[in-house]
């Protein structure tokens, strides 16, 4: 079988790392092309859980290499989230310094929602929080 990089799994906080283990272990269902590489790579053990990791890393290693370029272009943050609802992505950033529209912008492209494609960020605003920190929200829509 092929050595894996198990990397990925420092991204995920130390409390919630058993459940994605038992996920990937139990109910994790690779799509149909990664179910093709993980043959060529592992042959017919794909059932197996190193298998499994492999196969998950490579369905969802864009999500974790945009949170490490993350982490370097924007070491001012301390949180961050996207909820949808509809065509639209509600950001909620808590950060250590303030931020102008700009940086929220960039920040939208580097998470992989280019304001090209996505418009916004729409309703941008800037609130300083008792701990010296400030929250940062906006929103931006599917422009398709």
């Amino acid at each position: 079988m092929k050595k894996i990089n198990l990397d990925f799994l420092k991204e995920v906080p130390k409390n919630k790392r058993k459940k994605l283990l038992e996920y990937i272990q139990y109910s994790y269902k690779p799509n149909k092309k990664i179910l093709e590489w993980g043959m060529r790579m592992y042959g017919n053990q794909t059932n197996a859980l190193t298998a499994k990791l492999g196969m998950f890393y490579e369905q969802n290693k864009n999500q974790f290499i945009i949170k490490e370029n993350l982490k370097s272009e924007f070491p001012e943050i301390k949180s961050w989230n996207n909820n949808k609802r509809f065509s639209s992505l509600y950001w909620t950033v808590i950060t250590k310094k303030d931020w102008k529209m700009n940086r929220a912008e960039d920040f939208q492209d580097a998470a992989g929602y280019s304001p090209m494609g996505y418009g916004g960020p729409y309703e941008f605003q800037s609130k300083k929080n008792d701990d010296g920190t400030y929250t940062i929200t906006w929103h931006c829509g599917a422009t398709s």
